[in-house]
């Protein structure tokens, strides 16, 4: 699994150029999205084992109970989060047009690049030493304040190049 989030960017960015060197602009950005989650779903598949233990259904039914709590705090978290992300892409491919939509998208990416790279490098080892200061119950302020400093150093150059050669469009 941990070759997922490689597979799916680099077939999503190959299918993207396929595409777009077709004719298929309009939907090509579906179609390599489609593409890419059949890539990582295939991958998935093929790497898949089946499972050496078996569970009583009543000792399911306890551990769902046991965790009930996330689905039910991350479930409206997750319906905001795709609410603002796609809405923003629907409105704007509605008001100003396909063209519009892809400048924007396009840098979306590039600016998402470096923060996607460092959250995921980064993510799990804060994750793992947030758990532990927390559970010996000292502040988590200090690890925090690093990883966010560490993304505001790698994100800068990225922001700055939009910033600086990025061309601003006129919305009236």
């Amino acid at each position: 699994m941990r070759y997922n989030p490689i597979i799916g960017s680099l077939v999503n960015l190959l299918a993207l150029v396929v595409f777009a060197e077709v004719g298929l602009r309009g939907h090509g950005l579906i179609l390599a999205a489609l593409v890419s989650q059949g890539a990582i779903l295939a991958n998935m598949l093929i790497g898949l084992r089946p499972p050496s233990y078996r569970h009583a259904p009543r000792q399911l039914l306890a551990i769902v109970w046991k965790y009930r709590d996330f689905p039910i705090f991350q479930m409206p978290s997750n319906v905001l989060r795709g609410a603002g992300s796609q809405l923003p892409l629907l409105m704007m491919s509605s008001l100003f047009g396909m063209s519009f939509l892809g400048q924007y998208s396009m840098a979306q990416r590039i600016l998402y690049v470096p923060i996607t790279l460092v959250a995921g490098a980064v993510g799990q080892v804060h994750f793992q030493r947030a758990t532990e200061a927390f559970n010996r119950g000292t502040s988590i302020a200090h690890v925090t304040e690093g990883v966010v400093r560490a993304i505001m150093m790698v994100t800068f150059v990225p922001f700055l190049a939009v910033s600086a050669f990025g061309r601003f469009a006129a919305l009236a």
